[in-house]
């Protein structure tokens, strides 16, 4: 059994509401929470990823108030809802499946990006993950201190919630 099965299997044994929030996190986040909430010990936990034990108590910090914050929205993912959900950015109109709507809703600071690019959204007028995605990456570029590097990780966060930049959301 690989390491993949093994966290899948561990998944499954969450309960469902814990499960729905999962995609909120980053892949990383995911881990730490799955492996802590399995029963292992953040040494443990260290030792299966590689990082310090301090490190996966972050980690697993973060992946908590992160669900908790999505779950206070109640931004449980839906898998199959047919209503349409419309989210208002500061400068553009989306329509986007009312199973979004939670991971739209998300403030950005939950795609665990470094405070500079917090900052530099913040900045631009982006708060909301909602806000991120009906953009292009050439926009996000255009951001003033934002490079590849971060654009990388963006693209990152977003897949974890199932989402990608310049979506078109209009239905």
């Amino acid at each position: 059994m690989t390491d993949d099965d093994d966290l899948g299997s561990l998944e499954l044994a969450l309960a469902p509401w814990t499960r729905e929030l999962l995609p909120c996190l980053t892949p990383r986040r995911r881990e730490a929470f799955v492996l802590r909430e399995s029963g292992l010990t953040f040494d443990e936990i260290g030792d299966r990823l590689e990082i310090s034990a301090s490190r996966a108590r972050q980690l697993h910090d973060a992946a908590v108030g992160v669900m908790t914050d999505a779950a206070r929205r109640g931004c449980l993912l839906v898998q199959h809802v047919p209503q349409v959900a419309t989210h208002h950015s500061s400068d553009l109109r989306c329509r986007a499946p009312a199973a979004m709507r939670g991971a739209l809703e998300l403030p950005i600071s939950t795609l665990g990006l470094g405070i500079r690019a917090e900052r530099c959204f913040d900045i631009a007028g982006i708060r909301r993950v909602g806000d991120l995605v009906c953009r292009s990456e050439g926009d996000v570029l255009r951001i003033a201190n934002l490079g590849r590097k971060t654009l990388r990780e963006i693209r990152n966060a977003l897949a974890a919630l199932g989402l990608h930049l310049d979506m078109d959301l209009a239905g």
